[in-house]
């Protein structure tokens, strides 16, 4: 599934990458779009190709990923590929948020909506309609993302307007 990602300045002068030919930097920045909050992603050259450059058939995938395998930003093991050039991808993606298509995360809050009971830890109202997690200490001020000690079941109502707090 294609996320929304945003690049940063320090991707383009990353001195590794700036080796690579254009349509292999521009290919990074697609797989970024690619990855889960890990770095890693199916490697299907074909639908790939056709993520990355729809309009353009006479490209080979495998030979740009070949580029960035040797700047040391991609591997690729069979049908699996991670980014691994965390420098880069920590800089160039924001992860704010767990990724909701994990089993760990689909585990760890069925965990804390059985141990909360389905009661907002904030105004205490029943939320078994429309539950949510919060993290009592932001992603972003440093709270970890999987800790059960910084989630709580909170209501949609709670849990918006506490946003980043």
């Amino acid at each position: 599934m294609a996320r929304i990602r945003t690049v940063k300045p320090e991707f383009f002068h990353n001195e590794e990458l700036a080796m690579c030919s254009p349509h292999a930097r521009l290919l990074a920045i697609a797989l970024l779009h690619l990855a889960d909050s890990e770095g890693r992603m199916r490697w299907i050259p074909m639908q790939i190709h056709a993520h990355a450059f729809p309009f353009e058939k006479n490209l080979d995938v495998s030979e740009l990923a070949s580029e960035l395998t040797s700047a040391g930003y991609l591997k690729v093991d069979g049908d699996a590929a991670r980014i691994i050039g965390w420098k880069i991808f920590s800089t160039t993606k924001s992860i704010l948020r767990p990724d909701l298509s994990t089993s760990k995360w689909r585990r760890t809050r069925k965990r804390i909506f059985s141990r909360d009971g389905m009661v907002c830890a904030y105004c205490g109202t029943d939320c078994s309609e429309n539950p949510t997690i919060d993290h009592v200490r932001p992603v972003s001020k440093g709270g970890e993302i999987y800790d059960e000690s910084n989630l709580v079941v909170a209501c949609v109502s709670c849990n918006s307007s506490k946003k980043d707090r």
